[in-house]
């Protein structure tokens, strides 16, 4: 382990100095390489769900910045609420710079899992983006188009209660009453692939419970 841990670095240094990586591990399909790519997509999930749970609070923030700003407007100076914005407002600064640090983060665990997939069985290309949803409550999404056979399905969501959760993914073909796939019970953030997808208009249904907010992004696979 500690010796595909050498590699792992060696690949981040190699994408950030620009130096062309060739194949150091087994082209072949390998069970290891896959752990170690479905653990950064974890990260990088998790690494959005602090992202989104910061956006949060910024809002509160603001909105209490806000207030307090019509109550000086409204009333003789007061010392105190100006001492407490410039307090709100340091603080709002304080989380964008952890988010942009995220953000960040994220590129650089992508550029990772980028180098690695192009190990596992020799494939060469990247995941693109198809689509991506968010929402407060269980819906039915629009359509879109998935001309690849690989698919990947990542997904997080929050919530503030103590009460039982559930949250539930469901992948429709157009034209189809029987689900593609379907995640049921989904932890607070994490991915999953589908394979052998036929090309056509696809949607999902999202089911959930006692969830504040939550993601679900759409990837293809896209061979070089």
């Amino acid at each position: 382990m500690e010796m595909k841990t050498v590699l792992v670095g060696f690949i981040v240094v190699a994408l950030l100095g620009g130096v062309a990586v060739g194949y150091l591990m087994a082209p072949s399909s390998d069970p290891d390489l896959e752990s170690q790519v479905n653990a950064l997509q974890s990260q990088v999930a998790n690494l959005e769900t602090q992202i989104m749970e910061k956006n949060s609070q910024i809002g509160n923030l603001s909105a209490l910045i806000s207030s307090l700003e019509s109550q000086i407007a409204n009333n003789p100076p007061n010392g105190n609420f100006s001492a407490l914005i410039l307090s709100l407002q340091s603080q709002v600064a304080d989380l964008e710079a952890q988010i942009e640090q995220k953000n960040a983060q994220i590129t650089s665990l992508n550029d990772t899992i980028r180098a690695l997939q192009e190990q596992i069985g020799g494939r060469k290309g990247e995941y693109n983006l198809v689509a991506t949803f968010s929402g407060e409550q269980g819906v039915t999404t629009d359509y879109f188009f998935l001309n690849q056979p690989d698919i990947m399905v990542v997904w997080n969501w929050t919530t503030s209660t103590q009460k039982p959760t559930h949250f539930t993914v469901t992948l429709y073909k157009q034209g189809q009453s029987n689900s593609t796939q379907s995640w049921a019970d989904l932890s607070g953030n994490g991915s999953t692939y589908v394979h052998n997808i036929q090309a056509a208009y696809y949607y999902l249904g999202i089911s959930e419970s006692n969830i504040d907010s939550w993601n679900v992004t759409i990837y293809q696979w896209v061979p070089e």
